[in-house]
């Protein structure tokens, strides 16, 4: 079962044990914690540990996954300085698919050196590999060999039983030296109920039995590069001729009549009786439509041709089209320019232009690629590339305090309203320095109902000024999170810099 280079029953404990000690980790830095350092902490022990013992067993294949480590270490700092939805709900998801895509490139085995794609390594077409290697994990744990193998376990178990009171010397000595390392171990140790005690060891165990089953076939021989060949259907010129040509003729036209209302000024909305609220928004679904359909089409029809080979004159109706969706996105920024200058900054307003701002750049690409007659597969992990760096440079972005930053300048400098309830309630409380600097600039305050939960108001209204802003986002921060405790509690693995400066 397992004939790679070096992966020896040692070798496979090593991957078992690391298992364990992240099954732990990801209890003592999860389970019921507010996310914060912990998740950089455990991200960075996963990849370096994973590392060093994948090089240490030589399974290192793809040295080029390592440009993944990159996004997953920077994404992963994101929780232990922001508090914003993004980070909150976002990165805990897309950092470990990240590592998990890295783990797996890593040390996918390509002795043939075919092409690679990702849809030809075995695990990720069937994440049943994993559950598989739960047998050998567990006859690796419980059958061990006569002879020399059989003295080794005797002498660990011997070592074990010397080393635990010494361990626990040091421990109590270092309880006793640092409270944050003590609290750790408080944590972990503490048996107040037994059965939450039996139900955190089945956690953390199912959790090392998954890692370790997934660990198991990053090394064994079924780890490796499969070579199916690509069936990518012709589609007839002719066809795709006149629908390029009737798509383009319509674009055309919508544009041309249009003109005025894609690029309208401001005056020319008021002018015509229409709020901004509804041109923006008109304008965000024609891109979200336009976008989606065009490029799904583009892509059918440029994956055909990259093939089967191309056709100038397609090309050109392609390259036509990229052109006019261009237009389409260009009036769409301009529209929603128009109306952040009216009514300021929202978390979506900002996402919408910065993605729009992608989607401009990834269509020239695009018409590029085309032009030059670029391969799909080079143009398709391009633009995967690209999602996944502009993905990574939104999260280190403090976004909630930029918004915040942008509304409270244009009410101190222009004099415009400011959405106190936007800032306070629907954002995360790393807006709280930049509001206190709005009463520091002589902001006068307002009266606000306070919000709940569900998006909607309790009835009970509160004067928002200079005295007790930071005693709102602290109420409204401990009433979200800890709303069953009877006072705010933290603990080192939730440290996080926006509720350290809050609760400082």
């Amino acid at each position: 079962m397992f004939t790679r280079l070096a992966v020896n029953k040692s070798y496979r404990l090593a991957y078992i044990a690391l298992a364990a000690i992240l099954g732990i980790l990801y209890d003592v830095f999860f389970w019921e914690q507010t996310l914060g350092i912990g998740f950089l902490l455990f991200m960075v022990a996963y990849v370096f540990s994973f590392v060093l013992l994948a090089k240490t067993s030589k399974h290192i294949s793809y040295p080029y996954a390592f440009l993944l480590v990159v996004p997953i270490l920077l994404m992963a700092v994101t929780p232990a300085l922001y508090n914003n939805r993004l980070v909150v709900e976002a990165i805990p998801v897309v950092v470990p698919i990240l590592a998990i895509i890295f783990s797996i490139v890593l040390t996918l085995q390509n002795p043939d050196k075919h092409q690679f794609f990702l849809r030809n390594i075995p695990i990720l077409q069937d994440i049943d590999h994993v559950f598989k290697k739960w047998g050998a994990v567990i006859r690796d744990l419980l059958l061990w060999g006569k002879g020399a193998s059989k003295e080794r376990l005797k002498k660990v178990l011997i070592g074990v039983a010397i080393a635990m009171p010494i361990l626990f010397v040091f421990g109590m000595l270092f309880v006793a030296a640092d409270p944050v390392f003590a609290d750790i171990i408080k944590q972990w140790l503490y048996i107040d109920d037994l059965a939450e005690f039996i139900w955190r060891i089945f956690r953390s165990s199912v959790m090392a039995l998954f890692l370790a089953g997934f660990f198991y076939v990053l090394i064994s021989k079924e780890h490796t590069l499969m070579n199916k060949e690509r069936i990518v259907k012709k589609l007839d010129g002719t066809i795709v001729g006149v629908i390029l040509t009737l798509v383009n003729v319509l674009f055309l036209f919508f544009v041309a009549v249009q003109f005025k209302y894609l690029f309208g000024s401001a005056e020319y909305v008021t002018g015509n009786s229409m709020v901004f609220a509804e041109y923006a928004r008109n304008g965000f679904f024609q891109l979200v439509w336009v976008i989606v359909l065009a490029a799904l089409m583009l892509v059918l029809f440029y994956r055909s041709s990259s093939a089967h080979g191309h056709k100038n004159l397609l090309t050109m109706l392609k390259v036509f089209l990229i052109v006019q969706v261009e237009v389409i996105a260009y009036s769409a920024l301009h529209r929603m320019n128009l109306y952040q200058d009216a009514y300021g900054y929202t978390v979506l307003r900002l996402y919408v232009e910065w993605f729009i701002y992608l989607v401009l750049a990834l269509l020239i690409f695009a018409a590029a690629s085309m032009m030059t007659k670029l391969k799909f597969r080079t143009f398709f992990y391009t633009v995967l590339v690209s999602g996944i760096v502009a993905f990574t440079c939104v999260s280190l972005m403090n976004v909630d305090r930029m918004i915040a930053k942008e509304n409270i300048d244009r009410a101190l400098f222009e004099g415009k309203e400011l959405d106190v309830q936007y800032l306070l309630y629907d954002l995360s409380i790393d807006t709280a320095p930049e509001l206190k600097r709005a009463f520091d600039a002589g902001y006068k305050g307002q009266e606000l109902y306070r919000s709940n939960k569900w998006g909607g108001y309790d009835g009970e209204s509160i004067i928002i000024n200079k005295q007790n802003v930071y005693d709102e986002y602290q109420r409204e921060y401990k009433k979200d999170r800890y709303q069953y405790q009877e006072e705010f509690t933290d603990s080192f693995s939730s440290w996080n810099k926006g509720r350290k400066e809050l609760f400082k």
